[in-house]
């Protein structure tokens, strides 16, 4: 169970009002029974008609302080009603003192931990309703620093010596010199205690240091009426007034005996002044949980900072966007660059790359690309006719005069032959060939064309050593062409170059 809350005025402005809904001073209050006076010197007051108030919180249990009087015992027609709502959930009908009561409890309810949403709905015909006040107990992770601090007596943080002893719901020591000690973080601490109706009620008093500086004293002068049959409580005995904002430390000491009014300690209240005139450093607005965003996420309110801690998580959002999208940006452009240089290379690449030497028969519209072995009417030139080797002077007029008759009408036939020094060789024959019957001369326009393999006119027929025209018939042409070989090129060219 936590012995530490957050405590939250009726007046913060996380608490959200719908009706007639005034502000009361609490000295206009009736001192009330035996819970003591108000503990804020204004409360929120409906004095007739219907209203709500309701609070966002992150925690794991709530209780509702306000003041009601009393004018109609009757139970049945109790005036002011309310009742209490936790995240849509009607916690079940109120508890109501005997008698006019401040600091009275209008609803407490302990829960799971988490988001919960608090709303009171309160109908007023002829007595008002108070309220001063509600505790939560916190969610883990929320900071109770900067905030107004309830902390109970049983608090790890409040230390007792032997002489000290639970008493209903206070600690209490009778013995000379016991002592309590406070450990907080804060600014100052008010110090509460309670008169128990069953001890001596005769005036006492009591010493308290902070920090190790002087023991001041207080009194312990006790009102309660001696038949009183309940404790007088929500007393406050001291307070250490303005601190520096840090830790401290306060000793509290019993100075009476068993015969006087023991000294007991029911709670404190750790504040943080908010001034600006603070001797602790500026100012530092409370803040405790509000409606979270969207996102459910468990944040602290602060009426100063809130406006600022969203600007800065937008603008950090927005900086992460940008920084993601010019990184994406940068990688592309990379990317592109690196793509344009390699494809720069490449065709760098491409247009020096030396080719090949080849001489090639360029292909013209009106020459036919002949596949298959020439017939028994074609007319080829036989070995001991002069004319293909002998026929031009010179290669490059071989080159030149193939071109023209090319432009001339004429065709190749045959297949690709290869040299053995690798130079494919075609013969280039005349489109019109003569009669089957006849073995005469070809026609004396007629020159060879050499040609590399990969010209792409695959219908040359085979040129043959020193064909002779007008000799015998001739060869009978097969489908494996006849290469000719380096030594009968070699003789070729000679032959040329002396003509």
């Amino acid at each position: 169970m936590s012995s530490q809350f957050l405590l939250i005025s009726n007046s913060d402005s996380d608490v959200d009002y719908s009706g007639n809904w005034t502000i009361a001073n609490s000295s206009q209050l009736s001192p009330g029974g035996s819970l003591g006076p108000p503990f804020e010197p204004q409360l929120h007051n409906l004095a007739l008609g219907n209203g709500s108030f309701s609070f966002f919180f992150h925690g794991s249990s709530i209780n509702v302080i306000g003041s009601i009087p009393i004018t109609n015992s009757n139970s049945n027609s109790r005036d002011p009603t309310w009742e209490c709502f936790i995240d849509g959930i009607s916690l079940g009908p109120p508890t109501y003192p005997n008698v006019t009561e401040n600091n009275w409890s209008l609803c407490e309810h302990a829960l799971s931990d988490g988001p919960h949403q608090l709303e009171v709905i309160v109908n007023s015909t002829t007595s008002p309703f108070y309220f001063d006040y509600l505790l939560y107990a916190p969610s883990v992770g929320i900071s109770l620093e900067n905030n107004t601090i309830f902390i109970s007596g049983l608090d790890p943080d409040v230390t007792y010596d032997s002489t000290w002893s639970v008493v209903r719901t206070s600690s209490a020591t009778s013995e000379p010199g016991g002592e309590v000690i406070i450990t907080f973080v804060g600014q100052s601490l008010d110090y509460y205690g309670s008169f128990l109706f069953d001890s001596p009620h005769n005036s006492s008093s009591a010493q308290y240091s902070v920090d190790g500086q002087p023991f001041v004293t207080f009194a312990l002068d006790n009102n309660l009426d001696p038949n009183a049959r309940q404790d007088l409580s929500n007393q406050k005995f001291f307070s250490t007034g303005l601190l520096d904002q840090g830790s401290h430390g306060v000793i509290v000491k019993n100075m009476g005996n068993s015969s006087v009014t023991p000294l007991t300690f029911g709670f404190g209240i750790i504040a943080f002044d908010t001034s600006p005139s603070s001797s602790g450093g500026p100012a530092t607005p409370s803040n405790h949980s509000s409606p979270p965003p969207a996102t459910g996420s468990i944040g602290h309110h602060s009426k100063s900072n809130t406006p600022a801690i969203i600007g800065g998580a937008v603008a950090g959002a927005i900086a992460f966007v940008v920084f993601l999208i010019a990184v994406v940006l940068f990688w592309r452009r990379r990317q592109r660059r690196r793509s344009d240089s390699e494809s720069s290379e490449m065709q760098l690449q491409r247009a020096t790359r030396i080719s090949p030497l080849s001489i090639s028969h360029p292909t013209q519209p009106s020459y036919q690309s002949v596949m298959t072995a020439p017939s028994a009417s074609t007319s080829i030139p036989s070995p001991d006719s002069k004319v293909g080797l002998n026929a031009g002077p010179r290669t490059q007029s071989l080159l030149s005069s193939s071109s023209s008759r090319s432009r001339s009408g004429s065709t190749l036939t045959g297949a690709n032959s290869i040299s053995k020094t690798g130079v494919p060789v075609y013969v280039q024959e005349p489109t019109h060939h003569p009669p089957p019957s006849s073995h005469a001369r070809p026609v004396p326009q007629a020159r060879m064309s050499i040609s590399p393999l990969n010209s792409g006119n695959p219908s040359a027929t085979p040129l043959l050593e020193d064909w002779e025209a007008e000799s015998e018939a001739p060869p009978t042409y097969t489908s494996r062409p006849d290469i000719i070989s380096a030594e009968k090129l070699r003789r070729y060219f000679k032959r040329e170059k002396r003509q």
